[in-house]
């Protein structure tokens, strides 16, 4: 430092700024400049440089500003990578609809107009046109439209193989009955009923008034009778014979075989308390070879039909008390021989029947 003295006073050269680091205050883009300051840190000074511009950084590839559709254009360009500056801007020409095939929309008649349309695959736009109508397509052979029958006409026309309309139409003719050679059976005769029969119409199987007949009823045609339940000495049997035509099943009782044992007489019976001896002529020894036991049956019916009891004795007893009656009640009794030799079973003639008054 160097001081000058000027008459009494002493001048101090000037110190110069110390200024810091420069701060960027406004930064540079491609086409404006930045601003960047720095400041003196004994003064406060504050020092200002402008920035150049850095210029556009251009991309090497178009992009897409406004895509193309099917009536309008497009366009592309340049841009640059820093900013929305762009260049070389282009037209993308309209790319034109894509239609696909026609698609009816309404089905065209014989007399109706339809309707078809195609779409475009990118915008959806639609064109739409009429199909003419068809026409009749008439068939060369009429049709029946109304059979005819015995009694009534009928009908037939020319159609339309599409819509089925009809042109030409005629009355076909009734037709009148024709009628059976042969009688139709309306109800089979069976065993027991009458049949009938009658004359049909072959077309419409109306019965011709008059032609009704009686077919006579058959009758039973039965087999030969079979035994189904034989006889025995105390109980009837059964045979029957069927109706090859129907089935009905006719059936006979055979009556009971006649007794084959000797007889056995019953004497008067006593009576006791609740109580009663019933008491018989005793068998012969001869005869004893042939019987098993005495059966003695008693009941308050007298004709054995109800409430019937039965007992036995052995072949050599004449007698037999029966116990446990009703008190007062009179009782009607009857005896038999009894043999069963190989499943059969053999007596004889029940006796005479006697009655007792139980005391």
């Amino acid at each position: 430092m160097v001081t000058t003295r000027t008459g009494s006073r002493t001048a101090i050269p000037a110190l110069g700024h110390t200024f810091g680091e420069w701060a960027e205050i406004t930064p540079s883009t491609c086409e404006n400049e930045g601003l960047r300051q720095h400041t003196c840190e004994v003064c406060g000074t504050i020092e200002s440089e402008n920035l150049d511009p850095h210029g556009h950084d251009w991309e090497n590839d178009f992009t897409v500003d406004l895509e193309a559709t099917c009536t309008q254009d497009g366009s592309q360009s340049i841009h640059c990578k820093n900013c929305n500056a762009v260049t070389d801007s282009q037209v993308i020409p309209a790319t034109g609809h894509s239609y696909g095939d026609w698609s009816t929309t309404k089905e065209a008649s014989c007399d109706t107009t339809g309707s078809r349309e195609k779409v475009c695959s990118a915008c959806g736009d639609t064109i739409a046109e009429e199909i003419p109508a068809l026409g009749h397509a008439w068939n060369e052979n009429p049709t029946i439209d109304k059979a005819a029958t015995c009694t009534d006409s009928g009908s037939q026309s020319i159609h339309c193989a599409r819509c089925d309309s009809t042109k030409d139409n005629e009355t076909i003719p009734l037709l009148g009955h024709d009628w059976s050679s042969t009688p139709t059976v309306e109800k089979v005769a069976t065993c027991i009923e009458d049949g009938t029969e009658s004359t049909h119409c072959t077309r419409c199987d109306v019965v011709k008034e008059g032609s009704e007949q009686v077919i006579p009823k058959t009758g039973h045609k039965y087999g030969a009778w079979k035994t189904t339940k034989a006889a025995t000495e105390i109980a009837a049997g059964q045979k029957t014979r069927t109706c090859s035509v129907c089935g009905h099943a006719e059936k006979q009782t055979i009556a009971m075989l006649k007794p084959t044992l000797p007889a056995v007489k019953i004497t008067t019976p006593i009576a006791a308390k609740k109580a009663a001896t019933i008491k018989w002529k005793k068998v012969s020894k001869a005869n004893q070879k042939k019987i098993a036991t005495i059966q003695i049956q008693y009941s308050l019916d007298k004709t054995f039909k109800t409430g019937v009891k039965t007992v036995t004795a052995k072949r050599t007893a004449a007698s037999k008390k029966i116990t446990k009656l009703k008190s007062k009640k009179t009782y009607y009794v009857r005896v038999r021989a009894y043999k069963k030799s190989g499943g059969a079973v053999h007596v004889s003639k029940w006796s005479a029947v006697k009655k007792v008054k139980a005391k």
